[in-house]
């Protein structure tokens, strides 16, 4: 039985899709977005030289989207789709207006020795966090990540709707 090029190359494209939904690692029933795919460790633009002094933050990335929720969702950030990675924010994070924290427990060394480096390589990673008490009645909710020193960074995070 001869079967046509273009067959093959059908089945085979369908058998591709097929295997990556079942390798997928989304909760059943969850939702996932991408807010960032992480910020390598970086120079803050503040002034370094009195960067110990500063009072007020800069926001060095935001991100927005209106969530269609029920009041069973609960709402995470996470390193991972499934909402169970850890993750890292250097200096922070406000969701809708209020500052979360923390969002590394250390630093294992001196982080500007790896400038241009993940998160991951200088500081230790935090638990995923709740958010759901944040998000507005409206769904609405907007991330801005913070830093008031000298260096900022952050790994991969997603929010993620259960």
């Amino acid at each position: 039985m001869r079967f046509k090029m273009s067959y093959i190359i059908f089945i085979i494209s369908l058998l591709s899709i097929i295997d990556g939904c079942a390798n997928d690692t989304k909760p059943i029933g969850a939702k996932y977005y991408l807010i960032t795919s992480g910020f390598g460790i970086q120079w803050s633009k503040l002034d370094r030289s009195s960067a110990s002094h500063v009072k007020e933050p800069w926001v060095f990335y935001e991100w927005s989207m209106k969530l269609n929720l029920t009041t069973d969702n609960k709402v995470f950030i996470s390193s991972t789709p499934d909402g169970k990675g850890f993750i890292i924010v250097d200096d922070g994070m406000y969701v809708n207006g209020r500052k979360v924290s923390p969002l590394f427990t250390e630093l294992y060394g001196d982080a500007t020795r790896d400038i241009g480096r993940a998160a991951e390589v200088s500081y230790k990673a935090v638990e995923p966090i709740d958010i759901t008490k944040d998000i507005r009645k409206d769904g609405w909710v907007h991330i801005q990540l913070i830093d008031w020193g000298v260096l900022h960074s952050s790994s991969r995070l997603y929010l993620v709707v259960e």
